[in-house]
C-alpha cells in the first residue's frame, strides 16, 4: 500500500469533514435565527394579549370600585329612611 495515497485520501477525507461541518454550522445558525425571529415575534404578541389583559383587569376593578360605592351609598339611604320613619309610610 502507498503511504502517499494514504496520506491524501486522509487529508481529501479530513477536507471533505471540514466541509460539511461547516456547511451543517450554517444550517444550524440559520435555524436559530428563524426561531429567534419567531420567538421575538411570539413575545411581541404574548405582550400585546398581557397588557390587554391588564387594561380590561384595571376596567373590572374600577367598576367592582363603583359598585361597591353605590351599593354603600344605598344602604345609607335605605338605613336612613328606615331610621327617620321606621319604614312606614304617613297616613
Amino acid at each position: 500500500m502507498d503511504v502517499e495515497k494514504t496520506m491524501e485520501f486522509i487529508l481529501a477525507q479530513q477536507a471533505q469533514f471540514t466541509v460539511d461541518l461547516n456547511a451543517q454550522r450554517e444550517e444550524a445558525s440559520a435555524e436559530i435565527g428563524v426561531l429567534r425571529n419567531h420567538l421575538g415575534q411570539f413575545q411581541e404578541i404574548m405582550m400585546t394579549w398581557v397588557n390587554r389583559f391588564e387594561a380590561r383587569a384595571q376596567q373590572c376593578d374600577d367598576k367592582l370600585n363603583q359598585l361597591t360605592e353605590d351599593v354603600h351609598a344605598l344602604v345609607q339611604v335605605v338605613d336612613d329612611v328606615v331610621r327617620r320613619g321606621n319604614g312606614s309610610h304617613p297616613a
